[in-house]
């Protein structure tokens, strides 16, 4: 048998090639499907006589001696027809490489989560002492639910002749999948599609280097994966070493802290690729119904039959004209004719009569029998006759069935299945009325008739009765005034009654108003005379303040420089003693460091004791530093210090020029720790130069 493979052949007589995939010097990377369990496989193909077959074999068993969810199994591998083949679990997803060629690269939080997923697979493997050889871009999928999944594991490196056994190749491939994540650059040694990194005298430049925004802890785990623990710098800057995949896990889940959301997050940066998308297709007019008679052909627009009328006698002045015309020209009647249903087309015919002779008496057409005659309809006849026969006026053989129905809608008849239609009215309806605007109300009420009040009294209210005027004065004496004062003229000459106890109750109130006023009179008099404000001699009983006693300068001091973390801890022991000289001129100087003091800097800090040479209540420290702005922490204790400083410090501050002054609170001891947690920038790096330290107790 041919060891060429084509779509559609049966490898095994089980497994149907679907898809090529890849190709690689001979060796093919199929998707085939298993006809026996109904489901797609990956197929790794070589000829039996290649000599990465054996490889590829082996790998294969290798690889299925552990199981681990994120990476796809191995479910069959032999020889056969001279082909070596390899089935693996068909994985789906999308893959890093084209998830960063359609989109942004990964944020820091989803670039450590991916990574950390693909280094624990790894690490698993390398426990069972498997190694992949080949982690690239190609060969990480991300699912629709964020999972990560591992493909090729052994295989793919089989397939290219790379030698197994390899860790330190998964290591750096690791730090390869970080740096791309968060540049959308690839710096690993194994070849990929997704654009090379940029490197300077022949490294790749750092991941903050080439994008901006890269965290610094994420940088250094870089460098620090790149860079051997073993071949460094003499420091080991983080307690936990990134020599395996298991310990690149565990410093990417630290930069993370709590995962949760993430696998989610991660799923939502796939794009949408190969997804169905709704197609909005231009709206149809629905087709018009048609009747049995209609099936077969297109439907007809109904035939437009006119009611004959009775003919209406022209006026005198126009009967010589209308004779002349009508001496050339014949008049002509449209009469239809029943729908035959039986006919070929099935459609509705009509027929024109030509030269029909003017009706007459006894004709069909002529209903009131009067040949002609000048006659005008009643309406309320022709309704009533309408009622009684709705076939009245209408020619001969023709009934009000026969005609077609108004207007484009069709009307079915339940007993003989024909469809009628609707055809829009002959006669429009009439216009609305015209739309005018309101007269606006006048602005002053009308002027009344003459002799009419000028307001109108509302009916069923009884309105009193207004005196008229009378210039003349009455003869007698005015009559008494009655009982309801609204029905005559009628004026109240009466006193109104007084009110009882009102003039007792502002008497009351004008006496507790003074009573208040000298009250206040008194007590500010008392007040002004130095005592209480009930005229006593004031208590001379409150405690005078005592003046508080200047701290003073506390002398003979000595200083040590400090470094716990230094190898060997020492900070320029020869110099320290100028802190403590009192000559502001001479410094002592710190070691020069390329990173900040920090948690992700090369050590928290460094500082210098100074022993005070008994216990003493501290209160305050004056520190004098040269070079920049450079923050401390006070510490105060019986006891030399050994290892770096716990808890909270009795003091801190910041010289932002050249002095800052500590002021601890309750900080008695004979030793003081000034620990400088932050140095100024200098050429080259960082580094802190203390001139003097004073220190004052009480």
């Amino acid at each position: 048998m041919a060891t060429s493979t084509r779509p559609g052949d049966v490898l095994a007589g089980r497994y149907r090639l679907v898809d090529l995939l890849a190709e690689s010097g001979g060796g093919r990377f199929w998707r085939a499907q298993d006809t026996m369990l109904e489901r797609y496989v990956a197929l790794h193909v070589l000829a039996e006589d290649d000599p990465r077959a054996e490889d590829l074999l082996a790998a294969a068993r290798d690889s299925a001696t552990f199981h681990d969810a994120r990476v796809l199994r191995v479910l069959d591998a032999a020889t056969t027809d001279g082909l070596s083949y390899v089935v693996n679990e068909w994985g789906t997803g999308t893959s890093l490489d084209i998830l960063l060629a359609r989109g942004e690269p990964l944020g820091p939080r989803r670039s450590s989560w991916l990574v950390a997923e693909v280094a624990s697979a790894i690490a698993v493997a390398h426990h069972h002492g498997v190694t992949h050889g080949r982690l690239n871009p190609e060969n990480v999928l991300i699912d629709r639910f964020g999972a990560v999944r591992i493909i090729g594991l052994g295989m793919d490196a089989a397939l290219h002749g790379i030698p197994r056994g390899d860790r330190a190749m998964d290591r750096s491939d690791l730090a390869g999948l970080l740096h791309c994540c968060l540049t959308g650059t690839w710096p690993g040694p194994s070849d990929s599609h997704v654009p090379a990194a940029p490197r300077e005298n022949g490294s790749p430049l750092p991941p903050r280097r080439v994008r901006a925004g890269v965290p610094r802890a994420l940088d250094d785990i870089w460098r620090e994966i790149m860079v051997s623990p073993h071949r460094g710098r003499g420091i080991v800057h983080h307690p936990v070493e990134v020599g395996s995949a298991h310990a690149i896990r565990d410093r990417l889940l630290e930069f993370i802290g709590d995962p949760a959301g993430l696998p989610q997050a991660l799923a939502s940066s796939i794009p949408a690729i190969n997804e169905l998308q709704p197609v909005d297709l231009p709206s149809v007019r629905d087709p018009r119904p048609r009747g049995e008679a209609d099936r077969g052909a297109p439907p007809a627009e109904p035939p437009t039959t006119a009611i004959p009328t009775p003919p209406v006698e022209p006026e005198p002045a126009e009967a010589e004209a209308t004779d002349a015309a009508s001496a050339d020209e014949e008049p002509t009647q449209q009469v239809p004719l029943p729908t035959d249903d039986a006919g070929d087309d099935g459609d509705q015919q009509t027929q024109e009569t030509a030269a029909v002779a003017p009706l007459g008496p006894g004709d069909p057409g002529d209903p009131d029998n009067t040949g002609g005659a000048d006659h005008t309809p009643d309406p309320a006849d022709d309704t009533a006759a309408r009622a009684a026969d709705p076939d009245e006026g209408l020619p001969p053989n023709v009934s009000v069935s026969d005609l077609p129905t108004e207007a484009g809608m069709p009307v079915f008849d339940d007993d003989t299945d024909d469809v009628d239609w609707f055809r829009a009215a002959s006669t429009p309806p009439p216009p609305p009325p015209e739309l005018k605007d309101p007269e606006p109300p006048p602005l002053f009420a009308p002027d009344p008739e003459e002799g009419q009040p000028v307001r109108r009294p509302r009916e069923g209210v009884s309105q009193p009765r207004r005196a008229q005027f009378d210039p003349t004065p009455p003869s007698s004496p005015a009559p008494p005034p009655p009982a309801n004062p609204w029905e005559s003229d009628f004026t109240d000459t009466a006193e109104q009654p007084t009110v009882p106890g009102r003039n007792w109750f502002r008497l009351a109130m004008a006496l507790v108003a003074a009573l208040l006023l000298l009250v206040a009179v008194v007590v500010a008099f008392n007040l002004g005379r130095g005592r209480t404000p009930l005229g006593a001699e004031p208590d001379d009983t409150t405690p005078t303040p005592t003046p508080t006693e200047a701290p003073a300068e506390v002398t003979g001091l000595t200083a040590v420089d400090f470094d716990p973390f230094g190898n060997p801890p020492e900070e320029h022991p020869d110099t320290i003693d100028r802190t403590v000289d009192g000559d502001a001129g001479t410094t002592w100087r710190t070691m020069t460091y390329l990173q900040q003091f920090g948690p992700e800097g090369l050590k928290p800090g460094v500082g210098l004791v100074v022993d005070l040479g008994e216990s003493v209540e501290v209160a305050e420290v004056e520190v004098t530093v040269v070079g920049g702005a450079t923050d401390m922490e006070l510490y105060v204790g019986d006891d030399p210090p050994s290892d770096a400083p716990q808890g909270e410090p009795a003091a801190t501050g910041t010289a932002e020029q050249s002095t800052v002054i500590l002021e601890p609170e309750d900080a008695t001891g004979q030793y003081a720790l000034i620990w400088l947690t932050s140095l100024p920038e200098v050429p080259g790096g960082f580094r802190g130069e203390v001139a003097e330290v004073v220190v004052r107790g009480r």
